[in-house]
């Protein structure tokens, strides 16, 4: 689960079909790319429209990113 991704969307007070919305894909897409069931390796464009739909830098998005796939690999 990328709950840094939950924790952001909760905290600016949006829902899985806002953001999924925002980007221009379904809500049920985003919700298993945030459930870490779609993207594992997460694409340069995907981490754009995220750091966009979620008011965040991609550099935030690229550092979490790499200490999940570094969690998952222990």
């Amino acid at each position: 689960m990328r709950e840094y991704l939950r924790d952001r969307r909760k905290k600016i007070g949006l829902k899985q079909s806002d953001v999924a919305a925002s980007m221009g894909i379904s809500a049920n897409y985003y919700n298993y790319i945030e459930n870490g069931k779609r993207q594992a390796k997460m694409t340069y464009g995907i981490m754009e429209k995220l750091a966009a739909a979620l008011d965040m830098p991609v550099d935030d998005i690229i550092s979490a990113e790499r200490g999940t796939t570094a969690n998952e690999q222990v």
